[in-house]
Order: C-alpha cells, then sequence, then structure tokens
C-alpha cells in the first residue's frame, strides 16, 4: 500500500471528511464515497468547439492502480482498492484528500489504469512513499486534454462515439490528437442509473501553421 509523506498542518474540514471515509460501511457502495467525498479539480478552459471543450490541467499527485478485466468490472475493483487505500492511511493517521476527475484509461488491451488526484496546498504533499501494495501514489503532469461529456454509462460503443465527436470537432483547429482516450467521472451524479453521465478526454497537442492549413483545405475539399 502506498501512503504521501505529509506536513503536519492540515486543512480545516479534512479531517472530519477523512474520519468518515474511514468509518463508512462496507454496503454504500464505493463509487458513491470516492466520488461523494472528493473535491473537484481546477480546469481552465482554453477554448470551445462544439461540444468539446479545450482543458488544461494542474500537475500534482494521484492515487492509481493497474486492473485486468473488463471496463466496468475492472473500475470496480480499482474503486474498492482506492476505498481500502484511504482506510488504511487514515488508521496509520494520515490524511488525504482526493480531487476529481476519476480517471480510466486502457493501457493494454484488457489492462486498465486508474487514477484519481490528490490535493494539497502549502506543500501539504511533499513526496510519494511507497509502502508496497496495488496502489501507489505517483506525479501527475499538466496536460492538455479535449474533453466532451457524454450521457449514460461509458460503454465500448459509447467510448468510440466520444471519441469520433471529439476528432471532428478539432479535425480543423489548431489542436490534434496526441495520445488514447480516457473516461473519467465527475460529479457524483454521474453514476446515478438513469441520470449518469461521463466525459471521454483525450490529450491534444497544437499543431503547426503549415498542418492546420492543410487540414483546413482537407475538410474544404469537395467529394468526388
Amino acid at each position: 500500500m502506498a501512503a504521501l509523506s505529509v506536513a503536519s498542518k492540515q486543512h480545516r474540514g479534512t479531517d472530519c471528511v477523512t474520519q468518515l471515509l474511514g468509518h463508512l460501511p462496507s454496503p454504500v457502495p464505493d463509487r458513491w464515497v470516492i466520488l461523494w467525498f472528493s473535491d473537484v479539480a481546477n480546469e481552465l478552459v482554453v477554448a470551445r468547439y462544439g461540444p468539446t471543450e479545450i482543458r488544461r490541467t494542474g500537475a500534482g499527485f494521484s492515487a492509481q492502480t493497474r486492473v485486468k478485466g473488463e471496463r466496468e468490472q475492472a473500475l470496480t475493483t480499482a474503486l474498492c482498492r482506492l476505498r481500502q487505500f484511504l482506510r488504511r492511511n487514515y488508521r496509520s493517521g494520515i490524511q488525504l484528500r482526493l480531487c476529481r476527475p476519476l480517471v480510466q484509461s486502457e493501457e493494454a488491451p484488457g489492462r486498465w489504469l486508474v487514477r484519481i488526484g490528490l490535493s494539497g496546498q502549502d506543500g501539504d504533499i511533499l513526496s510519494p512513499a511507497s509502502r508496497g501494495g496495488r496502489v501507489t501514489v505517483q506525479p501527475v503532469a499538466s496536460e492538455t486534454v479535449a474533453v466532451v461529456r457524454l450521457s449514460g454509462r461509458a460503454t465500448p460503443s459509447s467510448v468510440e462515439r466520444g471519441t469520433a465527436t471529439i476528432l471532428n470537432s478539432i479535425a480543423t483547429t489548431p489542436w490534434k490528437a496526441a495520445g488514447k482516450p480516457m473516461v473519467r467521472l465527475q460529479a457524483p451524479g454521474s453514476i446515478l442509473a438513469l441520470a449518469g453521465h461521463f466525459e471521454i478526454a483525450i490529450p491534444v497537442a497544437e499543431r503547426q501553421a503549415g498542418a492546420l492549413h492543410q487540414a483546413k483545405g482537407s475538410e474544404a475539399r469537395p467529394l468526388t
């Protein structure tokens, strides 16, 4: 199990939330525990193209785990591990604050990386200190992503649809795809059975001027 080296200074309200996470009974679903009792990351919206937003995320740390299996089952397993991670750190006297979104990405067929941010201020988070286990704390670099929000639950077909929407939206813009699509869960309401929603995000990079002109010309060329 991984933990953090944490400064003695604590945030107001952090103790009570962490204690609540440590004492919530097992019947409370892991999805509710992780998403409801977490902060929201500040992401800068750089541009909008139809339903797609270009956002810049901040650097920091994340708690992450790798899981094998189908998408939904892998997410369920990862959420269980993250809840255990919080509980064990609480019992060790380490106060952690989660920071949405919860991100799931496919590293290889049937192999998933699931991570959620860890927020801190004034140097509260000093460095990752591994204790072994299936959840580790890793630094995360700032990145620029194209994001679209979809209703329902993430399935292979809905992920493909969201990916196509993003690629079509940015086809003639200063941005190009620079990575694989990721599924992101934000607000606690995203896990409701009838009103669920999720985000698809793709890392993007700026095009060179010549490439942008070529992309616009290709878009404008009539079909034959």
